[in-house]
């Protein structure tokens, strides 16, 4: 889960305690609270799907407006198997998650296990990782 949900989660769960089933008085009239805004921390990073406010905006980033190969990239890192998901950048380490293929060769079939959602066919076991990098020079820890 990520950090951000939990804390939301359990933020909304904390509150004032219910006694065999009744609402006490003071929870009656305590108006319910939004969740705090995100720790410092949490906005300098960028911990979840749409990043840290989950709008799809850094507010003290100041990313390039143009990159190529070889223009306003840092450092490029070879990651093993493929993935899809949104990186994760925690202070000074990067978290993405890669599925590598292991073992034999299969005859393709297609998965129609639930929350499958794709119609590619299985021709592997996938072995699914979560990498740590640093984030100044992009080795694997």
């Amino acid at each position: 889960m990520r950090a951000s949900l939990l804390f939301t989660l359990l933020v909304g769960l904390a509150g004032p305690p219910l006694h065999a089933g009744r609402v006490s008085q003071e929870a009656r009239e305590t108006k319910p609270q939004p969740p705090p805004a995100p720790a410092d921390e949490l906005a300098h990073g960028w911990a979840q799907w749409r990043g840290p406010l989950a709008t799809g905006v850094a507010p003290y980033a100041d990313p390039p407006v143009r990159w190529s190969e070889s223009e306003n990239v840092r450092w490029k890192s070879a990651i093993p198997g493929k993935g899809h998901s949104s990186p994760v950048l925690w202070g000074e380490r990067v978290f993405l998650t890669t599925a590598v293929p292991f073992g034999d060769a299969l005859g393709p079939f297609i998965d129609d296990a639930p929350g499958t959602h794709d119609s590619v066919p299985v021709t592997q076991q996938q072995r699914f990782l979560v990498l740590a990098l640093d984030r100044s020079d992009g080795k694997v820890l």
